[in-house]
C-alpha cells in the first residue's frame, strides 16, 4: 500500500523530472566545493516545490482505510526519492564525486523533515513555513558546510533528521480528521466599498502567490550571472504556476491579451532586467600550464574561427616561428584556436599570441551598448520562445488528439531545455565554459560586426525578432484550450 501511495504521489513524477534536470549540471559543473554543490543542486530545489512538500496527506488520502503512520512513510518516501535520485544517478555515473553533494542531500532531507513535523495532527502546514524553513536552513546549512568538517556536518544532521522523524511519528494520529471539530454558526458577509481593492490587483493577488518570488530572485541571480538556461527553467515554473492560477478568469470578460500579460511579467521580465544589468562577459584570457612544454593560451569559444575544409592555417609569428592549431569539430563544424601555442614553441611565441588574444578581446568588448542591446534582445526572444513552447501544450489543435500528441509536445519542450545542458557536458573540450552560451555570444559579435555603430539602427534591429515573436505568442494564447482539459485515451 505504500508503494502505491508513493506512486500516486505528485514528487514521483517530479523525481523524475529532477534527476534529468539536475544530473546534467552535475555532470557540466563537475561539483567538488560546497558552493558549486549547492549551484548544481538548484535545479532540484527549484522543481521540488511543485511537489507539495508542506503537505502530509490529501483528502482523498484520509478517507482511505489506510494508518497515518502509512501515509506519513508514503508521502516522505516519495520526497525524498525526489531529492536523493538526482545525487543517486550522478553517484552511479559521475566521474567527479565529492563529500559537498552528500552533505547537501543529507541538508535537504532536513528541510523536507522539518515542514512535515509542523501541526503534525493536520493536512498540511502553512506555505509561508516552508519557505522560511528553506532560506534559514539553507543559510544555517551554507555556513555549517564552510565552517564544519564534513564528518562533524554529516552527524550533527544525520541526528537532527532522526529526532525530527522521532518526534513527528510519535505525534501523527491514526487517522487525519477531515471534518471540522465542532460545528460554526455561519455568519453574514458584510463588504464596505472602502475595502474593495482594485480590479489589478484582485488579478494580482490570485495569479501571482508570493513564494514565486523565490522563482523571481533565482531567475534574476542565475540572468545576471549570464545563467540564461538556469534562468529559464525559474521562468518555466513560473510561468507554470501563473497559468494554473488563471484558469478561474476564463469565465470573466477579459482579453486574452491581458492573460499573456499577466504571465509573461513575472517569467520574461526578471530575465530581461538580469540581462540588462549583467556584467558576466565572456572569460578572459588564460594561460593553460597543464601540459609538458610550453604552456596554451585559452580564449573563449566565440574568439575560435572556421578550419575550411577541416584544416586550419598555420599561424607565423613576424619572426618566422610558426604552430598548426588543431581543430575541433562541432556539430560536424570544425573550428580552431586561432591563438593557439604549440608544446614546443618558444616562450616568446606564446606571449606574442597572448598579447593578440587580449588586443581581440578588447577590440570589441562585450560590454558595448549595441552588443548590450542584442544580448537583452536574444534573452528576450528565448525567454518569449519558452513561454510559446509552455503554451503549446494547450493549443486546440493538440488537445483534441490522442495522448500521443500531447506527449510529443511535451517531449519537444523538455528537449528544448535538455538539448543545451546536453550539448555543454558532451562538449567540453573548448575548456570555455557553457558552450551554448558562447555560442550565444559568437553570434551577437558576428551581428554587431555588421551592424552600423548607430545604437537607433540596432535598437531598431533587435526589434525584427522580438515582435513576431510576440504576434506568435499572443495568437497562441487566443487559440488555447481553457481550461487544461486533457481528455483520456
Amino acid at each position: 500500500m505504500i508503494y502505491k501511495l508513493m506512486t500516486r504521489d505528485p514528487a514521483w513524477k517530479i523525481g523524475v523530472l529532477a534527476a534529468a534536470v539536475a544530473v546534467l549540471p552535475m555532470l557540466a559543473t563537475r561539483p567538488s566545493r560546497p558552493l558549486t554543490a549547492l549551484v548544481a543542486a538548484t535545479p532540484i530545489l527549484g522543481l521540488f516545490a511543485f511537489a507539495r512538500p508542506q503537505q502530509r496527506a490529501t483528502q482523498f488520502e484520509a478517507a482511505l482505510p489506510v494508518p497515518g503512520r502509512d501515509l506519513y512513510l508514503a508521502r516522505l518516501g516519495a520526497l525524498l526519492a525526489a531529492v536523493w535520485g538526482p545525487f543517486a544517478i550522478y553517484a552511479a555515473t559521475g566521474p567527479y564525486w565529492s563529500v559537498s553533494l552528500l552533505e547537501w542531500a543529507v541538508l535537504a532531507t532536513l528541510l523536507i523533515l522539518l515542514p512535515l513535523s509542523a501541526r503534525v495532527r493536520e493536512f498540511a502546514c502553512p506555505v509561508w513555513m516552508v519557505a522560511v524553513v528553506w532560506i534559514a536552513g539553507t543559510a544555517a546549512g551554507a555556513a555549517g558546510l564552510y565552517l564544519l568538517s564534513p564528518a562533524v556536518f554529516l552527524g550533527l544532521c544525520a541526528l537532527a533528521v532522526a529526532a525530527v522523524f522521532l518526534k513527528t511519528w510519535v505525534s501523527i494520529p491514526p487517522s487525519f480528521q477531515t471534518a471540522p471539530a465542532e460545528a460554526v454558526a455561519p455568519r453574514p458577509l458584510s463588504i464596505r466599498p472602502a475595502s474593495v481593492s482594485p480590479v489589478w490587483w484582485t488579478f494580482a493577488r490570485q495569479v501571482y502567490p508570493w513564494f514565486i518570488l523565490f522563482y523571481v530572485l533565482g531567475m534574476l541571480e542565475q540572468s545576471l550571472a549570464g545563467s540564461w538556461m538556469f534562468a529559464v527553467c525559474f521562468a518555466i515554473g513560473v510561468y507554470g504556476i501563473t497559468r494554473q492560477r488563471r484558469r478561474w478568469l476564463q469565465g470573466l470578460p477579459i482579453a486574452r491579451r491581458v492573460f499573456l500579460l499577466l504571465a509573461l511579467l513575472p517569467a520574461v521580465l526578471p530575465m530581461v532586467a538580469g540581462a540588462a544589468f549583467s556584467v558576466a562577459g565572456p572569460k578572459p584570457v588564460r594561460v593553460d600550464a597543464s601540459r609538458a612544454g610550453t604552456p596554451e593560451v585559452q580564449v573563449p569559444l566565440e574568439y575560435w574561427r572556421h578550419a575550411a575544409g577541416g584544416v586550419a592555417p598555420v599561424v607565423r609569428a613576424p619572426w618566422g616561428e610558426t604552430v598548426l592549431p588543431k581543430p575541433v569539430t562541432l556539430l560536424r563544424y570544425p573550428l580552431y584556436n586561432p591563438y593557439s601555442v604549440g608544446p614546443e614553441n618558444s616562450t616568446r611565441f606564446m606571449r606574442w599570441q597572448y598579447g593578440r588574444a587580449r588586443d581581440a578581446m578588447a577590440a570589441q568588448p562585450f560590454t558595448q551598448p549595441r552588443l548590450r542591446v542584442l544580448y537583452v534582445t536574444a534573452i528576450f526572444v528565448i525567454a518569449l520562445g519558452f513561454a510559446w513552447l509552455m503554451e503549446l501544450q494547450s493549443w486546440f489543435r493538440l488537445v483534441r488528439p490522442s495522448n500521443l500528441a500531447r506527449r510529443l509536445a511535451l517531449a519537444t519542450l523538455l528537449a528544448a531545455i535538455f538539448l543545451p545542458m546536453v550539448f555543454d557536458v558532451t562538449h567540453g573540450a573548448f575548456a570555455s565554459g557553457s558552450v551554448t552560451t558562447a555560442l550565444l555570444r559568437a553570434l551577437l559579435l558576428r551581428i554587431a560586426g555588421r551592424l552600423p555603430g548607430n545604437l537607433a539602427v540596432v535598437v531598431a534591429a533587435a526589434a525584427v525578432p522580438v515582435l513576431p515573436m510576440l504576434r506568435l505568442l499572443d495568437r497562441q494564447m487566443r487559440e488555447s484550450e481553457w481550461p487544461d482539459f486533457r481528455p483520456r485515451a
